[in-house]
């Protein structure tokens, strides 16, 4: 019933990479907003299509300042990891005062983190009620750390994948969801690795 998260989409400009949430809405007729406050995220969102029914506007925006009138909203879904909030409080504020009387501030379940280069605080990693998850350029255990792809290199590794991993308070330590490997020639270079990541 509303809205869930359907699947987590790989996407990039070439110099970072986003996750970007395709929305299944069960119900038609529809009328969808979703903010950014990355102008080069939103233009990757503008390019989804929404479901046969369904009105989807794109806007960039502050979550902790959503471009609505007082309860005008009937549910407010929080996809993106709550970190990159300017402010939880504020954002929890701010959905409030944007919600119909009685309407549901709703979370996605499961947080997704991918070209992060933080170190994500146990607080955040508490927020989504099925934990989060890390999608790693590398083959896990094996190169942990901010630069898995050039030690992949480095090391002559014959081959190289992604691997998904459900995030713990270490770095890179957590258990493995799943993972997918490709033979190496030996002749790559990061960028090529990256680019196949």
């Amino acid at each position: 019933r509303g809205v869930e998260a359907d699947e987590a989409v790989g996407r990039g400009d070439g110099k970072r990479r986003f996750v970007v949430f395709v929305l299944r809405v069960s119900q038609l007729e529809l009328r969808l907003l979703g903010v950014n406050v990355d102008a080069r995220q939103l233009e990757i969102c503008r390019q989804l299509e929404p479901r046969v029914g369904n009105r989807l506007q794109w806007a960039l925006a502050d979550a902790c300042r959503l471009p609505v009138a007082d309860a005008s909203v009937e549910r407010v879904l929080c996809v993106e990891a709550m970190f990159h909030f300017s402010s939880r409080r504020a954002f929890f504020r701010e959905a409030a005062r944007a919600l119909r009387p009685g309407g549901p501030l709703e979370r996605a379940a499961v947080g997704v983190v991918a070209d992060f280069g933080l170190i994500v605080p146990p607080s955040i990693l508490e927020v989504p009620p099925r934990g989060m998850l890390n999608v790693h350029p590398s083959l896990l255990p094996r190169h942990r750390g901010a630069t898995p792809i050039r030690a992949t290199i480095a090391a002559g590794d014959a081959e190289a994948g992604v691997t998904i991993i459900r995030m713990d308070a270490g770095i890179d330590t957590g258990p493995i969801v799943a993972a997918e490997a490709w033979p190496l020639t030996g002749g790559e270079r990061a960028g090529d690795l990256e680019a196949e990541a």
